[in-house]
C-alpha cells in the first residue's frame, strides 16, 4: 500500500511518462524514477518536497531517490540528494534509538 501511494504521487507530479519502481516493493525505501530523457534534480527534489509536505509519513520512509534514463552511452542511473529540511525521522528509527 505504501509503495502504491508513493508511486501515484510521483507519477501525478512528474508526469505519465515517468515510471516509478522500487528496489524492494515490500519496503519502498529506495525509489527509482525512470524516464527516457533525464529528469532534473530540481524537478525531482520539488516532487519529493511536495510529498514531505502532504504525506510526511511516506516521505520519511524514503532513504534514496534514484533517477534512471537513457543516454548516448546506454542506460544511466544516478542518485538525487534528498533535502534534509523535508525529512522527518521515521517512527521506527526513533524507537530504535531509545
Amino acid at each position: 500500500m505504501t509503495a502504491e501511494r508513493i508511486r501515484k504521487h510521483f507519477e501525478k507530479l512528474l508526469g505519465p511518462d515517468v515510471k516509478v519502481s522500487f528496489v524492494d516493493n515490500d519496503s519502498p525505501r529506495a525509489v527509482i524514477l525512470h524516464r527516457a530523457d533525464r529528469l532534473s534534480d530540481g524537478f525531482v527534489t520539488w516532487a519529493f518536497e511536495q510529498l514531505a509536505r502532504t504525506a510526511p509519513e511516506l516521505a520519511s520512509r524514503i532513504d534514496r531517490l534514484l533517477v534512471s534514463y537513457e543516454s548516448r552511452l546506454g542506460p544511466m542511473r544516478r542518485g538525487v540528494d534528498l533535502p534534509l529540511s523535508s525529512r522527518q525521522p521515521h517512527p521506527s528509527a526513533s524507537a530504535a534509538n531509545r
